[in-house]
């Protein structure tokens, strides 16, 4: 899709939600309030049986969120992740790169090439660069969804 068509449904979607009878961002922010206030009511239960039926009207306001998600396996897991257990730190594949290589390990694959075989390390340092301002784009101008999350696959040195 050209950046010119981009733009023009951008535009268009722009105005159908300037056509709606309620503010979206608004609506949006008050189920994210909604959902918090059940994920605070899941943490506070005395029991398995209110904290089931916590976490199922979290789900319940969380799948009609999530329209684009449509498998009822992985979208449960997405929320459990994201809602029950946000709990998240944010690291670079340089970090994780330079602890894995003290702790004895070597890296030998990563998903933010494709799991490609890699002699520049570095080049791929400065390519998740480019991804992050790419990801900023996505999430934050565009609000379409982009995760920021890779897979490393490592392997532990041998001791000498």
């Amino acid at each position: 899709m050209s950046q010119a068509t981009r733009e023009a449904v951008r535009d268009k979607v722009s105005q159908f939600y300037r056509t709606l009878p309620f503010n979206y961002d608004q609506t949006v922010e008050q189920a994210a309030r909604t959902i918090r206030a059940e994920r605070d009511a899941y943490e506070a239960a005395s029991d398995e049986h209110q904290r089931q039926a916590a976490e199922q009207r979290a789900f319940a306001r969380y799948r009609a969120l999530h329209t684009s998600l449509t498998d009822e396996v992985m979208l449960r897991s997405w929320f459990r992740d994201q809602v029950l257990h946000p709990h998240e730190s944010q690291h670079t594949f340089q970090e994780l790169y330079e602890w894995l290589h003290l702790a004895g390990f070597t890296c030998l694959a990563t998903s933010l090439n494709k799991f490609q075989p890699l002699r520049d390390w570095r080049a791929l340092f400065e390519d998740e660069k480019r991804f992050s301002e790419i990801s900023y784009q996505r999430n934050v101008k565009e609000r379409r969804y982009f995760p920021g999350f890779f897979v490393v696959l490592a392997k532990q040195r041998e001791a000498r």
